[in-house]
């Protein structure tokens, strides 16, 4: 989950309304024999280190046992803490420090309430770890945002579901166009068995047709020949006498 958390210094001379000014109210607020004063000297640097080394620091303590620690609550947060809860910082900016940190590995049965209460009393103690230091500090939490894996993966199951949505339409239409192809096709081959047949018969009573003439043509060629030979051998009717 998304986190908005606010680190202010508890006693300050004046606004810490700039990056500058916070981590000046931060040195005079460490011991003076801090080895962390080089490093908060310089602004740049101090927020880079915050930026390197909190998450780190910071996940060590939300993932310990909280009866360690001897909190009287500490047997009522157990069931709500997830081994492996991890903090990633998105962004810094200030009037105080304002920390945008990316919670990961909160599971479902996390009470994203205990989570919450965990940073701010765990923040000041992270923040003095990274520097070495012991300023008074005071720390909000307030959740603004999913999680940004969660995020993701909803946004990947709505893709999924998307592209299924648009699949199924598809594939009813694939499905109706072989099943139509398939049909066409058996009605071309029975229309082409149908042709074969019919050509097939034709042919056989053409050919029957032409031996049938050939018969008939050797009969009248038969009869006409007859007639001719019994005309060659009649008499000749002018030429008998009574």
């Amino acid at each position: 989950m998304l986190v908005r958390a606010r680190i202010e210094i508890s006693d300050t001379e004046g606004p810490t309304s700039s990056r500058t000014m916070f981590w000046r109210e931060f040195l005079r607020g460490s011991p003076p024999t801090s080895s962390a004063d080089a490093m908060l000297d310089d602004p740049a640097r101090a927020e880079r280190a915050i930026r390197n080394r909190l998450p780190g620091t910071l996940g060590f303590y939300l993932n310990q046992d909280p009866e360690e620690y001897g909190f009287g609550f500490g047997r009522r947060l157990r069931r709500y803490l997830t081994p492996g809860i991890r903090v990633r910082i998105r962004g810094i900016s200030y009037g105080s420090m304002d920390l945008l940190l990316d919670v990961l590995g909160v599971s479902k049965e996390t009470s994203e309430d205990a989570v919450l209460s965990l940073l701010e009393m765990y923040l000041p103690d992270a923040v003095n770890d990274v520097f070495g230091t012991s300023v008074e500090l005071g720390a909000s939490a307030t959740k603004v945002g999913e999680d940004a894996g969660i995020a993701a993966t909803r946004a990947a199951r709505i893709q999924r579901l998307i592209t299924a949505t648009l699949l199924v339409p598809l594939a009813l239409t694939f499905a109706v166009c072989y099943i139509v192809f398939f049909e066409m096709r058996k009605d071309m081959e029975s229309l082409k068995a149908r042709e074969d047949k019919i050509i097939t018969e034709s042919a056989g009573m053409f050919r029957a047709l032409l031996d049938h003439n050939e018969k008939l043509s050797k009969v009248i060629l038969e009869r006409a020949q007859n007639e001719n030979s019994k005309l060659k051998q009649a008499p000749n009717s002018g030429d008998t006498k009574p």
